[in-house]
């Protein structure tokens, strides 16, 4: 009866191990990724008058200046219906719905905020922190008749942190003036002519660049081998415990059954 029940909890524990092989493996090639939409939900809030960007507290504005939106893309010097002093950014609207009322949107620089302006009150401003280059899914406020005209708003881009504020000014201004201007003239002009005949002795200095092998190289390079994993590293790991898991099963034999006599 022991032996029976061992051998029961044997069976057990093997299909519990292949099942967490199982899983592991399904996650690491199966599981989505992490992407910036799910990192920067945007806060809805819903201004009243008529504001714009600059009101807002951004400095760049792409407006889009109708309310009859077109699923193409729209250049910020490309004229009417487009009002902006966004150089360079475009955006790209798409999945408009049959109303013209709900629709997603993509750019070449990212977007701080997006107003969707519809009548005097109750707009919806979308606000993305940190920017994002789109987003599905954006309408007027609740109650109103049709969107008039749709803000993209923006900043420039910060400059780099912490660049080197106090390079060093004062380099040396006096150098040695006066070498030594009289060498040794009179080296020894009769250096030993019999060196010594007894054992040779042990080799000293530097063995020449031809009989050192192969050269070392540079010390600051060693660390390059530790480099970060990338941002789909998890996956590996989780395969990695998988296949090691796996290859334990594999290479423990399952207990032979003993028939009872």
């Amino acid at each position: 009866m022991l032996y029976s029940r061992s051998r029961a909890r044997h069976r057990l524990a093997r299909r519990l191990s292949w099942l967490i092989v199982a899983s592991l493996t399904s996650v690491a090639l199966f599981a989505p990724g992490v992407t910036s939409s799910a990192l920067a939900a945007p806060v809805i809030t819903h201004p009243t008058g008529n504001p714009s960007c600059t009101s807002l507290g951004y400095e760049f504005e792409f407006k889009i200046d109708s309310g009859d939106l077109e699923e193409r893309t729209y250049e910020w010097d490309e004229g009417n219906p487009v009002v902006s002093n966004w150089d360079g950014q475009s955006i790209t609207i798409s999945d408009l719905s049959d109303d013209g009322q709900t629709f997603s949107w993509s750019s070449t620089i990212e977007v701080s905020a997006v107003l969707v302006k519809a009548g005097v009150d109750n707009h919806n401003l979308y606000t993305y922190d940190p920017p994002v280059l789109g987003d599905t899914g954006l309408t007027r406020g609740s109650g109103q008749q049709g969107i008039s005209h749709v803000s993209f708003c923006g900043n420039p881009a910060p400059p780099p942190t912490n660049p080197p504020t106090n390079p060093p000014t004062n380099p040396p201004t006096n150098p040695p003036t006066n070498p030594p201007t009289n060498p040794p003239t009179n080296p020894p002009t009769n250096p030993p002519t019999n060196p010594p005949t007894g054992g040779v002795g042990g080799a000293t200095g530097t063995p020449p660049a031809a009989t050192t092998g192969t050269t070392l190289p540079p010390t600051d390079t060693l660390g390059d081998a530790s480099a970060a994993p990338g941002s789909d590293g998890w996956r590996l790991v989780l395969l990695a415990l998988g296949g090691t898991l796996a290859a334990a099963l594999l290479l423990t034999p399952a207990r032979a059954v003993r028939k009872d006599r």
